[in-house]
C-alpha cells in the first residue's frame, strides 16, 4: 500500500478523511493543496491540512458571500465561549475583512452563464440544440409567487442563513418587472376587465406593470429583432410589441391535487404551436434545414401532463 501511495500524484476528498488519510501515510505530502469552498468551511476544517503539511502551498477557492458556518452553541445563553463570534463568521470571510486575500475575481461566470446554455448543457446533454425565433413568456407577476420549501420556512420572525431567501419568495417575472428589465415594450394584460387597465393596474398590479415601456439598452436585443426580421416576421417593428395577447380567464388557474393547470394558456399555447408546425418554418444555426421545433415550458406538474396529452392528439 505504502508504494501504491507514494506513487499518487493527486490526493481529492474532505477535509476530515485527507487528514485521515495523512495520519496513515507519513511519507506522501502534497506540494500544492487546494482548498475548494473555503467559506462555506469552519476554521478548524479550513486549517488542519495545513497544520499537518505546514510546507506545502495553500489556495484557498471560495465566495465569501456564501453561507456563513454558525457556532455549535449559538443561541444557548449559559454557554461561555470567548471565540463564540468567531466561530459564525468563515476564516475566508474574516480574511477579506481584514484585507488578506490575495486575488479576486471580478466576475462570476455563473451570474454571466446564458440562460439556455445552461439548461441545455444541465438537462439535455449534446441531444438538444436550441434556437429559438423568438420567446413568449406568459404569465401574471399579481399571482401568488413561489415560496421557500419547508427546510428554510423557519416561521415569523425568524431567519434564514440562505442569501438568496428574499429572491425565493419572488417569482422571476415578478423581479424582472421590478428591475424594469423589459425589453421591447412590455403591453399590460387586462385580465377579464376589458378596457379597465388603469383600475387594474392599480389594484393588482402595484402600479408597476407599465402600458408602455421602452427598453434603454436594448444592444443585445436588437440583433436578436433583426433576425426575426430576416427570417420571420420583415414588419416587426424595434420598439414595441408587434402583438397583444388578452386572455378573457387568464387567472382561471384550476388547483388539481397537489398541483395546477390553466386550459385557457394550454389552449393558446397549442395555437402557436400547430400555426408553427403548418408555416413550414425551418431552424437555423445547428438545425439549419431542419423542421422547426417548438420548446413549451410549464411551471406546473399537472400542466406538462396536460400539454402532453394535447400533444398526443396532435400527432
Amino acid at each position: 500500500m505504502s508504494a501504491a501511495i507514494a506513487k499518487v500524484d493527486i490526493a481529492c476528498g474532505t477535509p476530515v478523511a485527507l487528514l485521515e488519510f495523512a495520519n496513515h501515510h507519513q511519507d506522501w505530502a502534497p506540494d500544492l493543496i487546494v482548498v475548494d469552498e473555503a467559506a462555506r468551511d469552519t476554521e478548524a476544517s479550513s486549517l488542519m491540512l495545513h497544520s499537518k503539511w505546514q510546507e506545502s502551498l495553500g489556495l484557498y477557492i471560495g465566495d465569501t458571500k456564501q453561507f456563513q458556518p454558525m457556532a455549535l452553541a449559538k443561541g444557548q445563553k449559559d454557554f461561555k465561549s470567548l471565540f463564540s463570534s468567531q466561530r459564525q463568521i468563515s476564516l475566508f470571510r474574516r480574511m477579506e475583512s481584514t484585507g488578506r486575500l490575495t486575488a479576486v475575481l471580478k466576475r462570476n461566470h455563473r451570474a454571466g452563464y446564458n440562460t439556455a446554455e445552461w439548461a441545455l448543457e444541465t438537462f439535455y446533454g449534446p441531444i438538444a440544440h436550441l434556437s429559438p425565433k423568438a420567446w413568449v413568456v406568459v404569465g401574471d407577476i399579481a399571482q401568488i409567487p413561489p415560496h421557500l420549501t419547508m427546510e428554510h420556512d423557519l416561521g415569523p420572525g425568524k431567519t434564514t442563513s440562505n442569501p438568496f431567501a428574499l429572491q425565493k419568495q419572488t417569482s422571476l417575472l415578478h423581479r424582472v418587472v421590478e428591475g424594469g428589465a423589459r425589453h421591447s415594450t412590455l403591453r399590460m394584460n387586462m385580465l377579464a376587465h376589458r378596457n379597465a387597465g388603469c383600475p387594474v393596474n392599480n389594484l393588482y398590479n402595484n402600479n408597476i406593470m407599465l402600458w408602455r415601456h421602452k427598453w434603454n439598452e436594448a444592444g443585445a436585443l436588437d440583433a436578436i429583432i433583426k433576425h426575426f426580421q430576416a427570417n420571420v416576421n420583415s414588419d416587426h417593428p424595434m420598439d414595441q410589441c408587434f402583438a397583444q395577447v388578452e386572455f378573457t380567464h387568464a387567472r382561471a388557474t384550476t388547483p388539481l391535487s397537489s398541483s395546477k393547470v390553466n386550459s385557457t394558456h394550454a389552449k393558446w399555447i397549442m395555437q402557436q404551436v400547430e400555426s408553427l408546425l403548418e408555416s413550414k418554418l425551418m431552424g437555423v444555426g445547428k438545425n439549419a434545414q431542419k423542421p422547426n421545433t417548438v420548446l413549451v415550458v410549464a411551471a406546473y406538474k399537472e400542466q406538462v401532463v396536460d400539454l402532453k396529452m394535447r400533444f398526443m392528439d396532435l400527432a
